[in-house]
């Protein structure tokens, strides 16, 4: 009995953190996600992607054959070669565009990441406290088994009635199934790890979390959070008003120039032709419209942002509860734990075996409580560090 006293303290030793150290597993999953591998490949697409249409339109050969009429007019022979080009600010701003796009297929790829690595990590700290758990109820099923079978040899000497072996029965079977309960969901979780980390199991045995403690200030923290989903917002609003430039570069001429031949009855003229193309309407309201998608982007930034400082300090206050809440509770917990006392006087017959197990009952879920806590409070510790800038 003293032994699993001693168990028990240490499961409620101080466990809340700023953040679990997960970071072998977490690397197997970055390196063997299927997901992550996708995304990748996505990404670089779609920066191939905007490299592409920087060039200039494609030259044009144009020839032409005419019969002439009389025949002794002779026959003529045409040839243009024209190659067009933009204005060469039209050019400058689309490779803006260009290297703007480049940019966002990263940081999508990044905001994705981010969701997948805390997945990966939240479900690292449900199975830290799968096993913490496991370890608890273990306790509890093995004292169970020993009031079981305790009872059992009274109850054949006629030492206990068969009501007290009923209900130490039962309580045998409540804390087996519990702890059945609890596999079944520790089997969940791995199986959840081993899907992120492309289907190769996942070891991890830590039972306990690592102690560290939560930032001290909001503010100096938030000023070194790097959100990718908000970085690819501002860098959609810049790019958005690079847009605008290339439409506003678009009403300005382009230009055309190429070599022109025409042979008719042996003779033979040939020269530079050059030409002018004045945007009268192709491009109208092609400049206003860059603009409302400019003027949107920087309107969906601005409430972005608004909201992402929001719920960060929402998390980091619920943080700052639950640390305080967690130990308050252990306090109490460790304050109780006279299990060894109630086992005394169990066995003294001081105290009835009903008695005892609302006893050990209450206490146990108190436990169980503790740990869902620190488990809620890592979660919260991990979303939180997700942003930082590492």
């Amino acid at each position: 009995m003293k032994r699993f006293a001693i168990a028990a303290a240490l499961l409620l030793s101080p466990v809340f953190s700023w953040g679990q150290n997960f970071s072998d597993v977490l690397s197997q999953i970055e390196q063997n996600n299927p997901l992550l591998k996708a995304l990748q490949t996505e990404a670089r697409a779609k920066a191939q992607e905007a490299r592409t249409g920087l060039a200039p339109a494609d030259p044009e050969v144009e020839a032409g054959y005419l019969w002439g009429r009389p025949s002794d007019m002779g026959n003529r022979v045409d040839l243009n070669v024209t190659q067009t080009f933009d204005f060469p600010t039209a050019y400058y701003w689309r490779r803006k565009v260009s290297d703007g796009n480049v940019d966002l297929a990263q940081l999508e790829y990044l905001a994705q990441r981010r969701e997948v690595m805390l997945e990966a990590e939240t479900l690292c700290i449900e199975m830290v406290y799968r096993n913490a758990l496991q370890s608890l109820l273990s306790k509890r099923l093995e004292m169970a088994q020993t009031i079981e079978s305790a009872m059992a040899k009274k109850a054949a000497l006629g030492d206990a009635s068969h009501l007290d072996l009923n209900k130490a029965e039962l309580n045998l079977l409540s804390a087996r199934r519990s702890a059945d309960e609890n596999e079944v969901e520790h089997e969940a979780v791995r199986s959840q790890l081993a899907r992120l980390n492309g289907g190769v199991p996942v070891q991890l045995d830590a039972d306990c979390f690592m102690p560290a403690e939560l930032p001290a200030d909001f503010e100096t923290w938030y000023a070194g959070v790097v959100s990718p989903e908000i970085r690819t917002l501002e860098r959609r609003e810049e790019v958005s008003q690079l847009g605008v430039k290339v439409e506003q570069a678009g009403w300005l001429p382009k230009f055309s120039v190429g070599y022109v031949s025409e042979r008719i009855a042996g003779t033979v003229l040939q020269g530079v032709g050059v030409g002018v193309s004045i945007p009268l309407w192709e491009n109208h309201g092609k400049v206003k419209a860059a603009k409302a998608v400019a003027d949107a982007a920087k309107a969906r930034l601005e409430t972005e942002q608004l909201q992402f400082e929001c719920s960060m300090k929402t998390l980091y206050n619920r943080a700052v509860k639950l640390v305080a809440l967690v130990k308050s509770y252990r306090e109490s917990v460790e304050a109780a734990d006279s299990m060894e006392l109630l086992q005394k006087a169990l066995s003294s017959g001081q105290l009835s075996l009903i008695d005892f197990i609302v006893e050990q009952e209450v206490w146990y879920d108190s436990a169980e409580e503790i740990l869902a806590s620190e488990r809620d409070l890592q979660v919260l510790c991990a979303e939180l560090r997700s942003f930082e800038s590492r």
